[in-house]
């Protein structure tokens, strides 16, 4: 069990890192023009033996993903095959001031109707909702990234019809193995993330990426990446704005659940779920 903690969380940013990028965080919406100041009061009031439990805060997040990737992981290293679904709806590309008046419910009730109509009521899915700032057009993108397991991917490109702009769907086969997984990435993000014509891409993930694959749902960051990929702070009034669409929210409300439920701080599959299918 030590040996695959370690593997799990191989290249996971410290506490200190968490706790710098707060301090960070709290600089960036103390110069914002728009009010944010809530924010930064909860972020410089979270403490050890009270913690504020904040989708904004660096620190909450970071205990929270370590958390849930665990309980991932348990739930969904029995399949053979994992896909990376990663949906960007085109509604959901919007003015930063816009994100107040995002309905997260709303969003996860429509890709669950989605799955149900493209004939994936077997499908289960675990996955995280992410705001993006998009510098070339001006706009964040709300999107979610899904693992989806006991599916195949005939059923998955399915999905297709609610997403029928050029370029809609993209699938690539991934080898075992990091530098595979980073060039996939890099490949598939440089096609086409950077605007809204991919609006689903699919990646088929095999077992030695998994434990990398799953941090990714949950990042909970505000960084964007330029043209070399490299990590950006977006100006300070956006990643206010950023910080704001977090903290409105409770962490369970940023995870994307389908054919799974927590039982207390355990993920579990739903009653009568078929487990084999993706075999």
């Amino acid at each position: 069990m030590p040996n695959q903690r370690n593997a799990l969380f191989k290249g996971e940013r410290t506490r200190s890192h968490a706790r710098n990028e707060n301090h960070q965080r709290m600089q960036t919406l103390l110069q914002s023009p728009c009010e944010a100041l809530d924010v930064a009061v909860t972020l410089s009031n979270c403490r050890s033996r009270h913690r504020c439990l904040s989708p904004a805060c660096a620190v909450c997040s970071r205990k929270f993903r370590r958390r849930f990737v665990k309980q991932a992981w348990q739930a969904l290293q029995e399949f053979p095959t994992i896909f990376l679904v990663t949906l960007l709806p085109k509604a959901m590309f919007l003015a930063p001031d816009a994100l107040a008046g995002v309905d997260i419910r709303k969003l996860k009730n429509s890709v669950t109707q989605q799955f149900r109509r493209a004939g994936l009521e077997e499908a289960v899915v675990i996955g995280g909702v992410e705001a993006v700032w998009n510098p070339e057009l001006r706009l964040v993108s709300v999107h979610l990234h899904l693992l989806v397991v006991n599916a195949k991917e005939d059923q998955i490109r399915s999905l297709n019809r609610f997403y029928k702009e050029k370029r809609a769907l993209k699938i690539q086969r991934i080898r075992p193995g990091k530098a595979a997984l980073k060039k996939a990435f890099r490949t598939t993000q440089k096609r086409g993330e950077g605007g809204p014509e991919l609006l689903t891409r699919i990646l088929r993930i095999q077992d030695e990426t998994k434990r990398k694959v799953l941090s990714y749902q949950f990042k909970n960051t505000t960084y964007y990446r330029d043209e070399f990929k490299r990590p950006r702070r977006p100006p300070a009034e956006i990643e206010a704005f950023l910080l704001k669409f977090l903290d409105r929210h409770r962490f369970t409300e940023l995870i994307f659940l389908k054919g799974l439920r927590f039982k207390g701080h355990t993920l579990v599959f739903l009653p009568g779920r078929i487990r084999t299918l993706d075999g």
